[in-house]
């Protein structure tokens, strides 16, 4: 994989910076998923009342939907995704610099090199961090399923969930 990125970058270009900023992101962006945790747990104590020290299930209580209780949480895999896409213009930006690599690019037997130096690894780093977005995403809602009550579950279980 290392090799691919190589190939696929302009010459001279460091990709360490940009896996590093990618990485922090992507905790940052998980970190503050976790944020979940503690609505979802919120969301459940509100379905149940306390008498004599025990905790019971509310007459008709249902919780609220997966995609509410979600909500922003998610929203920072997204944001990482859209600025991976920036490192296009980062290292098309990086070929017209002062060294004049571009020419050197243009020179090169191949018809389309600026394209391939440009697009492929941010793509991948765009799809990589959408697929890790929505691998969470399943796995939090696996635990909602597991930590609701079934009988608290809401009618439209999976109402909204197209705007996570």
């Amino acid at each position: 994989m290392n090799t691919w990125i190589n190939r696929s970058t302009p010459p001279g270009y460091n990709v360490k910076w940009e896996k590093r900023f990618l990485t922090a992101c992507v905790i940052l962006s998980l970190t503050i998923s976790f944020g979940f945790f503690g609505k979802l747990i919120y969301e459940i104590n509100k379905l149940y009342y306390f008498d004599g020290g025990k905790r019971y299930l509310r007459d008709n209580a249902v919780c609220a939907n997966f995609s509410d209780i979600a909500g922003v949480f998610f929203l920072g895999f997204t944001v990482t995704a859209i600025t991976s896409l920036s490192f296009i213009l980062l290292r098309r930006l990086y070929l017209n610099q002062n060294s004049k690599s571009i020419y050197t690019v243009k020179r090169l037997p191949q018809r389309l090199p600026v394209f391939k130096l440009t697009f492929p690894v941010p793509i991948s780093y765009f799809l990589s961090i959408i697929f890790m977005k929505y691998v969470f995403v399943l796995l939090y809602l696996f635990i909602y399923l597991i930590a609701v009550p079934k009988a608290a579950f809401p009618k439209s279980l999976l109402d909204g969930i197209w705007r996570l």
